[in-house]
């Protein structure tokens, strides 16, 4: 059974691979929240590619892509206050730890409390949060509840809430930090230097495993 923390072999690592560079270019290309042709772009490969789900959760138009295309006029509408978050866990680098995660998870609520304005029942979009912003700053965890349950699993049951949720974070999204952390800090011990990317790929290989 291949690794794909130690290897690229596999189809789903490729595939897994290929998405992240077709992300890094446009990323690039495109970091800011100023113009709706930019925010369509990423929102769709973002919103589909990674499977976050978010059209199911905001209320459709009832025209084809019509909810993500109320998402991109909110997201033009907060630019200012997305792009600030986004500095922000940019000038974060890797190797995380307890204090840059603390930012992460914080960051992350501020910005899942704009994008969840327009949800159904204004619904908190945990998963979509993470993985719009790991798009921009890859130190962000990207969560869903597959990847969480599988993190959860693998926690260490001792001082689990050892650092402290920061105020108004999500509190989903602090639990599974929480986890991925521990994940995340054994890899580092127990192989060469695994960087957060590395980490996720690897719990979402054995959800994906544990699944199958």
């Amino acid at each position: 059974m291949v690794n794909p923390i130690l290897s690229d072999r596999t189809d789903w690592s490729r595939s897994f691979f290929n998405l992240q560079l077709a992300a890094g270019h446009l990323r690039k290309r495109h970091p800011n929240h100023t113009h709706i042709g930019e925010i369509t772009a990423k929102l769709w490969l973002i919103g589909r590619g990674f499977a976050t789900g978010v059209e199911r959760q905001i209320r459709s138009t009832r025209k084809q892509g019509g909810s993500l295309w109320k998402m991109v006029l909110h997201l033009k509408k907060h630019g200012k206050s997305i792009d600030e978050i986004v500095r922000r866990l940019k000038k974060i680098h890797e190797p995380l730890n307890v204090e840059k995660l603390r930012v992460v998870i914080a960051e992350h609520g501020r910005f899942c409390r704009i994008v969840s304005r327009i949800a159904r029942r204004r619904h908190s979009l945990v998963s979509f949060a993470s993985k719009y912003l790991h798009f921009h700053a890859p130190i962000v965890p990207m969560y869903d509840s597959w990847v969480g349950l599988q993190a959860w699993r693998m926690r260490g049951k001792e001082n689990l809430d050892w650092f402290g949720c920061p105020k108004k974070a999500n509190a989903a999204y602090y639990w599974y930090c929480v986890c991925f952390w521990q994940m995340y800090s054994e890899l580092r011990r127990m192989t060469k230097p695994v960087n957060v990317r590395q980490a996720e790929s690897y719990l979402m290989w054995l959800a994906n495993e544990w699944s199958g």
